[in-house]
């Protein structure tokens, strides 16, 4: 069965609704050993984040940053995001402190999540020189602490707010490029732009129960994302 969505909020509703029970990522924990979750349960994380986003005054036209490899929290923060109609920036953990400074001035993040707790300190200390960067959320902390992941989860649960879907022509987020003719170049992408890809995709290479699909590419890059 085909998908044809206008924007990436519908394409996960949509999707959210007629797999609830299905598995939707795995993630590798050892040799041949994988935990997985299900589409009812990612989405949960998705609404708490995009609540989460809601009460930090977060809304249409914002961006959200991420220093992140491939992950849950990436996947559900850059779906909270499209629901608040704000854009969502991606960077690599690999890249330099000065290109996270370089692109997060740029794009004018107003949040900023980091995978480990290491990069959100440093996230943090860069948070001095971005008047723009209001907060900076941490994967890897304690629970209870005010800016780990988790809490902001919380956060977020306690108060739900339903997605706001966004005009196909919005720009659903940055690509940079890798910046090897000067300063990385944002491209903006719009929700048109990727759900037209998607909707392509999945004529030329129809899906069905019990297919996977395997991540290799990072999804801060453009084809990865898709």
């Amino acid at each position: 069965m085909t998908t044809h969505a206008e924007d990436l909020v519908e394409l996960f509703e949509s999707a959210r609704r007629r797999f609830a029970d299905e598995p939707l990522f795995g993630t590798r924990t050892g040799p041949g050993s994988w935990t997985w979750i299900r589409y009812a349960q990612f989405g949960a994380q998705v609404d708490a984040f995009r609540s989460a986003l809601a009460q930090a005054g977060i809304g249409a036209g914002d961006r959200v940053a991420i220093v992140a490899d491939n992950c849950v929290p990436w996947a559900a923060a850059c779906y909270a995001a499209y629901g608040r109609r704000a854009a969502f920036v991606p960077m690599y953990t690999s890249q330099h402190l000065d290109e996270w400074r370089f692109i997060l001035t740029d794009c004018g993040a107003k949040l900023v999540i980091a995978q480990t707790p290491e990069i959100h300190a440093v996230l943090t200390q860069l948070q001095r020189e971005l008047p723009a960067l209001a907060h900076v959320v941490g994967g890897g902390l304690p629970p209870d602490a005010p800016a780990s992941w988790d809490a902001w989860l919380a956060r977020g649960a306690a108060r739900p707010v339903s997605p706001e879907r966004p005009e196909a022509h919005e720009v659903a987020g940055f690509v940079y490029t890798s910046g090897t003719t000067g300063h990385p170049k944002g491209v903006l992408q719009s929700h048109a732009n990727l759900c037209f890809t998607v909707n392509a995709l999945t004529e030329m290479f129809p899906l069905g129960p019990g297919h996977r699909s395997l991540a290799f590419l990072p999804w801060a890059h453009s084809f990865g994302q898709i």
